[in-house]
């Protein structure tokens, strides 16, 4: 282990300060404050060696650099499914009992030459409801409705703080790519191995906004 600030293995403090060789006596809280706690024996009389400020403290994901806990991504998808059947189904449901739904598709020839036959106005609304649900919660709270149940929120990569409307909005655009036939599927298979497998376990709109899908209770509050 490098030196430095490190969680308190005695879990007694946040962190404790590592020397390269040995945990010493110094500790922090969350809002930086250093003060003395002796690890294991009483310190010696003539002083402790000194410590680096707590704002050279590392992150608590350490290498990562990321101050939080990255969520499950099956969670996440139980989140998505979430919010499909809270706001998806009503929808569809909503737009078939108005007539403008893109259940009842007629694939004989005649049918193939009516360009209505294809639920544009259909598929418009739906884009449209999903985005302003998306960009608005995530921006707002930092969670969907499913999120929530699951636990986890939406932040920024650099500072855990909640994304705004701006980086939603580039969250959710980024997210339109997996819709593209063929090349978003491709995609879609490897956003999700990097679900799994990414350190912060950021997907490819997560990277493209820069933000992270973290377990709610690991921020700070």
């Amino acid at each position: 282990m490098s030196d430095g600030w490190h969680d308190d293995p005695l879990g007694r403090y946040p962190k404790r300060y590592y020397d390269g060789t040995q945990w010493t006596h110094h500790v922090a809280d969350h809002a930086g404050a250093t003060q003395v706690d002796p690890y294991g024996i009483q310190p010696s009389p003539g002083g402790m060696p000194s410590a680096p400020p707590v704002s050279q403290m590392p992150p608590q994901q350490g290498a990562s650099g990321f101050s939080a806990l990255p969520g499950n991504p099956i969670l996440r998808f139980i989140a998505r499914l979430i919010d499909a059947l809270i706001i998806g189904l009503p929808l569809v449901l909503l737009l078939e009992a108005v007539g403008i739904g893109g259940f009842d598709f007629d694939f004989s020839e005649e049918a193939a030459a009516d360009a209505n036959q294809f639920p544009v106005a259909a598929l418009i609304i739906q884009v449209a409801v999903f985005a302003a649900y998306e960009i608005y919660m995530i921006g707002t709270f930092g969670r969907t409705i499913g999120k929530m149940v699951c636990g986890l929120t939406v932040v920024r990569r650099k500072d855990a703080a909640l994304p705004g409307y701006g980086v939603a909005t580039v969250r959710y655009i980024a997210g339109i790519i997996y819709a593209v036939p063929i090349i978003g599927w491709v995609l879609f298979i490897v956003t999700v191995v990097m679900g799994f497998s990414d350190a912060l376990r950021q997907t490819i709109h997560d990277k493209i906004a820069t933000t992270v899908v973290a377990k709610s209770s690991s921020l700070k509050s």
